[in-house]
């Protein structure tokens, strides 16, 4: 009875009908209305905050509208200018091409190629070598025969007016001013350094463009032709190249300039270029197979250039050397020898200028200007010693003996043992006065050459070598032999110059450092910088490596260092190393090649990072051509996709 009093009164006050409920939810609706009311007016306000924004927004965009839809019409009516004067430039292109002689059936089977001030013609396939990348070395050849010139004018003036009667044996041959030189270009291909030479030298007599390949003396003609050029001032001729010269010993016969650029090896060449050059004549010789020279076959060398070869960090300068010595030891045979003017290891090639005189007594030094080299397998420090050494006599005369090595058999600061390479030439490769000589020549007439900044560069760093210090240590290398991470150049070389050492930079290689330091004193400056910069315990503990060895040892030359910038660094910047484009290297030999459109023989050398990439992306390309046979097909293709 209770319990359904209960739930009743329950009922009833549950029940929105009971005058209580009704009065607490007419509260709580008049409370949710004023409530949403309130949400209801913050919005709408809101909302109309953001359309105002998105008014000013559309007038902007409506004002901004205007002003492209402005520039647009402005662009149109240029780019209508642009397409007149385009379809003149055409008209103009095609009358100047007609100018130049390139009619239309030429053009069909040639391509016109400028380089200096000569054009020329390449076939749209691949009969004859050609490669862009040697226009550094076409140009200062013309520099060097330019300078040459000069200097053989001046030689032949003062020898005529001589008084003296008799002739000394190493004096060049006495011929009137007005002579004029000849030169000798072996090795010709389509022509083109013959036609620079005899376009872009004042006092040439006669050329002579050679080639054994008749398909390049064909292209020779007809370059000349093309140029024209006088066939009495460049002569084609189709011959073996050394039987040639052997033809052209007899001093009246002989070249004031012979030109050797084979593709590879100038080693076979050396023989008849050195006897068919005439007396104080200049003799410009390129070798391109730098695997060869730098270490890579040095059984190879050793057939070719009858040098050890040492593959090493200053490897290329070694090369440019062991080119040297060959060139002095088949000059020594005939009682003559080779003063060098200029002598660079460029790209991927070695390019050496040497005047070449006759003397018997100065033949007799040939071989202290000799030297083997000994360098250190664990930490490559590096010494020279001579074939022979040379003693005054008391008479005022000389006589020769063979050096006597004094060195230690093992290396003092790794103790590691010595490996033998060599000859090469040590004594001085460059001509100071020549090679400034050149860079006045080129400041002079920048305009005139295609890769001036580079070859100015080149000749900067030449200028700035040591001349006594053969070969060279190189910054990468001293710091992947001792770990050292933070060592940069600046301070490396202040620590040789404060100790009071010369250093200069090299010509071969950007990181390079030639000092007039011994290795003891330039492993006691890092042995300092280590002190500064400890290795690591890990590194440390491994005692038996060669950084381990050289930092145990006490400094004996060196005992204070001082790291801050020499005064002596502070030198106007110049470009020294100039970036090459993409695709700069080697050629392939004449035809061999790819048949390239642009009628060159040029397979360019990628750098190691392109040359990754592209094979990275012959990779793709070949999984991606793989998959479009098998769809193709309905199986796999076992032969490779030509890409």
């Amino acid at each position: 009875m209770l319990f359904l009093i209960f739930r009743r009164n329950l009922n009833r006050f549950n029940s929105p009908f009971y005058p209580h409920n009704r009065k607490n939810i007419n509260n709580n609706f008049s409370n949710l209305k004023n409530a949403s009311k309130f949400k209801l007016e913050g919005n709408i306000s809101k909302n109309l905050r953001k359309f105002s924004k998105i008014e000013e927004n559309l007038e902007k965009s409506s004002k901004n509208l205007g002003k492209i839809l402005e520039k647009s019409t402005i662009n149109t009516e240029k780019i209508a200018k642009m397409s007149e004067n385009s379809s003149v430039e055409a008209v103009e292109k095609v009358e100047k091409s007609e100018e130049e002689g390139l009619d239309p059936e030429l053009a069909q089977k040639f391509i016109l190629k400028r380089e200096g001030s000569a054009r020329m013609l390449y076939p749209k396939g691949n009969k004859v070598f050609y490669n862009p990348a040697q226009e550094v070395n076409r140009d200062l050849s013309i520099m060097c025969i330019k300078l040459f010139e000069e200097l053989l004018l001046k030689e032949r003036t003062e020898a005529q007016q001589s008084t003296k009667k008799k002739r000394r044996d190493d004096q060049i041959e006495v011929r009137g001013p007005e002579a004029g030189i000849t030169i000798l270009e072996a090795l010709s291909a389509t022509g083109l350094r013959s036609i620079r030479y005899a376009k872009e030298l004042k006092g040439v007599k006669k050329i002579i463009a050679n080639d054994i390949d008749s398909n390049a003396v064909e292209a020779i003609k007809r370059n000349l032709e093309f140029n024209q050029v006088d066939l009495n001032l460049v002569t084609p001729n189709h011959a073996d190249a050394t039987t040639f010269m052997y033809m052209n010993r007899e001093p009246s016969k002989q070249f004031e300039v012979v030109d050797l650029d084979p593709y590879g090896s100038a080693s076979i060449f050396l023989d008849g270029a050195v006897q068919s050059v005439a007396e104080g004549g200049l003799l410009c010789v390129t070798c391109t197979d730098t695997a060869v020279l730098c270490g890579n076959h040095i059984e190879t060398c050793f057939t070719k250039y009858s040098a050890v070869s040492l593959h090493s960090r200053h490897s290329h300068e070694m090369a440019v050397r062991i080119v040297l010595q060959t060139i002095e030891k088949h000059a020594s045979k005939y009682k003559r020898y080779i003063v060098p003017l200029v002598s660079m290891h460029i790209d991927f090639y070695i390019r050496v200028f040497v005047r070449v005189y006759t003397s018997a007594n100065e033949c007799k030094k040939s071989s202290t200007k000799l030297s083997q080299v000994f360098q250190c397998i664990g930490c490559d420090s590096f010494h020279t010693v001579p074939l022979m050494k040379m003693i005054e006599t008391k008479n005022g005369g000389s006589k020769f003996t063979p050096s006597v090595y004094k060195g230690p058999s093992v290396c003092p600061e790794c103790d590691s043992n010595y490996k033998m390479g060599g000859p090469i030439w040590t004594a001085p490769m460059h001509d100071k006065e020549w090679v400034s000589k050149l860079l006045d020549h080129i400041e002079k007439n920048e305009e005139k050459y295609g890769q001036s900044k580079k070859v100015h560069g080149l000749l900067t760093a030449v200028l700035e070598e040591l001349p006594n210090n053969p070969l060279y240590w190189t910054l990468d290398g001293v710091k992947n032999t001792l770990h050292l991470s933070s060592l940069s150049m600046e301070e490396f070389k202040s620590g040789l110059l404060h100790a009071g050492y010369e250093v200069s930079g090299a010509h071969c290689c950007p990181e390079g450092v030639k000092t007039t330091a011994p290795n003891e004193a330039v492993w006691d400056v890092l042995r300092a910088w280590e002190k500064k910069h400890p290795l690591n315990a890990k590194r440390k503990a491994q005692t038996q490596t060669s950084a381990v060895k050289i930092i145990s040892k006490e400094s004996k030359l060196v005992t204070e260092v001082n790291f801050e910038k020499h005064p002596s660094l502070d030198k106007p910047r110049v470009a020294r190393f100039v970036v090459n484009p993409p695709f700069w290297g080697p050629g392939t030999r004449a035809g061999r090649g790819t048949g390239m459109e642009d009628g060159s023989d040029h397979k360019p050398v990628e750098n190691k990072q392109t040359k990754k990439g592209n094979k990275q992306s012959n990779k793709e390309e070949r999984k991606e051509e793989g998959d479009k046979v098998e769809a193709v097909s309905g199986e796999p293709d076992t032969k490779k996709v030509k890409i």
